[in-house]
């Protein structure tokens, strides 16, 4: 990040990514109309496969009726049983870590059910998809019917990676020490203070023997997202 050389005492916008460029992880989900000649089209259930980067997965039947609303709650849902060592007993544990998932339906010209799935949560570090989604087939087959309804899986977009590593905030040939963003935003993600802190703890020392101090100020909270994106606001000094 580099300030741009300014009069004193002019406030200027600090931005590491803007809100507006980020994605989210959205699959699609595709089921064909059933045809006439599935008598059971409507209920005939298939299996979506719902795993993570670690490898755990777990199968959800689904119709070709389903709505939004329930294929939402079916991936959220998706679960698999642990063993406790401490208490000698199973427990179920989401195979999704992202329980924020947005489902939407419309239909193609073709009369085709396209399902947005959405995972609206912040990647972790390193972390490059929440889940993996594949289609297994009929849970229970029966002629034509895979065929009527014709379901596949596909991911459209990634979504943005987190912010990692770290930066330098400059004036002219002046630049502070590598900040790590992800200890300024603390354990957060979302600490402007923390970050104001780290960027104002550091004296800018330029080539010509001039001192610069930066003066920090919150920006707005919009422009904040978990290890994603800030915004601050920095007035330079000149001193020692």
């Amino acid at each position: 990040l580099l300030a741009r050389a300014a009069p004193a005492f002019e406030v200027q916008t600090l931005q590491l990514r803007q809100t507006g460029t980020l994605r989210r992880e959205t699959h699609e989900l595709r089921i064909g109309f059933p045809t006439a000649k599935t008598s059971k089209g409507t209920s005939s259930p298939f299996v979506l496969t719902v795993g993570n980067t670690a490898g755990y997965a777990a199968h959800v039947s689904v119709t070709a009726s389903v709505t939004a609303n329930a294929l939402g709650t079916a991936i959220k849902g998706a679960s698999r049983l642990v063993f406790d060592a401490g208490t000698g007993l199973t427990k179920s544990v989401a195979i999704l870590g992202c329980q924020n998932v947005q489902v939407t339906r419309a239909l193609d010209v073709n009369g085709t059910a396209v399902f947005q799935i959405v995972f609206a949560c912040v990647l972790s570090a390193g972390q490059s998809t929440h889940a993996v989604l594949s289609v297994l087939g009929n849970r229970q087959p029966t002629a034509s019917t895979l065929d009527d309804v014709a379901p596949s899986v596909a991911l459209l977009n990634a979504g943005s990676a987190s912010l990692g590593g770290s930066f330098r905030v400059g004036l002219k040939d002046a630049f502070s020490e590598p900040i790590n963003v992800r200890s300024a935003l603390g354990s957060s993600g979302t600490d402007w203070s923390g970050l104001g802190s780290a960027l104002s703890a550091q004296a800018l020392r330029g080539s010509d023997g001039m001192v610069y101090w930066l003066e920090v100020w919150q920006g707005l909270p919009s422009r904040f997202s978990t290890f994603e994106s800030f915004e601050v606001y920095v007035r330079v000094r000149t001193g020692e």
